[in-house]
């Protein structure tokens, strides 16, 4: 029998690299959750009753895009995905907002691993 190495060895650019896992998406759920109930948001009642300008421009611009696009099927469809539009923007934005701040910390850290090198390199 050949003998092979141990995959141990192996380089994983996971190891360098930032990677976003499932436990970073719940602690984003999380955060949205708490700021629609400091929005007073705790229900379907509350969020309709709440949100109703930002949820009725988002359905009637679904609706009018959905019925251009697909016609009567489109204009409910648009329609009921205006609905959540908000919310889902609200999401969006919380994620993009980590993604960001992730990302900032990792080259943070990669200037100051960098600086530190080349002062020790410069003296």
């Amino acid at each position: 029998m050949a003998y092979r190495k141990p995959h141990s060895r192996k380089f994983h650019p996971r190891q360098i690299l930032p990677s976003w896992s499932p436990a970073h998406t719940a602690a984003i759920n999380l955060v949205f959750l708490s700021l629609m109930e400091r929005f007073g948001i705790t229900d379907i009642p509350s969020y309709l009753r709440k949100l109703r300008i930002p949820i009725v421009i988002s359905a009637v611009i679904g609706a009018c895009i959905g019925a251009y696009d697909s016609g009567l099927k489109g204009l409910f469809l648009g329609a009921l995905l205006g609905l959540i539009a908000p919310a889902g923007l609200l999401w969006l934005g919380l994620l993009v907002a980590a993604i960001v701040l992730y990302l900032a910390v990792y080259l943070a850290a990669w200037a100051v691993i960098l600086c530190v090198l080349w002062w020790l390199i410069s003296s």
